[in-house]
């Protein structure tokens, strides 16, 4: 994911600004963003997970332990991405 371009580019532009200044609600901005990377990694979480499975990587595993530990790291990985971002 690229977020650090898009970041940069919304600074330079200004837009979370505009975007305040138009109405729109802080937290609605942060849910857009996260929802944005929950999509993005819950799609690469999936494809790993069906790798790994059909893979015959993880015979000793369930597939959905595999998912869940896959996207509870996800998760946690765009939390500490949230809390260095801002």
């Amino acid at each position: 994911m690229q977020s650090t371009p898009i970041c940069r580019y919304e600074k330079e532009k200004r837009l979370r600004e505009a975007m305040r200044i138009m109405g729109l609600r802080t937290w609605v901005y942060w849910v857009s963003w996260y929802l944005k990377a929950v999509i993005f990694l819950l799609i690469s979480v999936a494809i790993m997970t069906l790798i790994a499975v059909l893979g015959k990587v993880t015979q000793n595993s369930d597939g959905l332990a595999v998912f869940l530990f896959l996207i509870l790291y996800a998760l946690s990985t765009i939390s500490l991405a949230f809390f260095f971002r801002y």
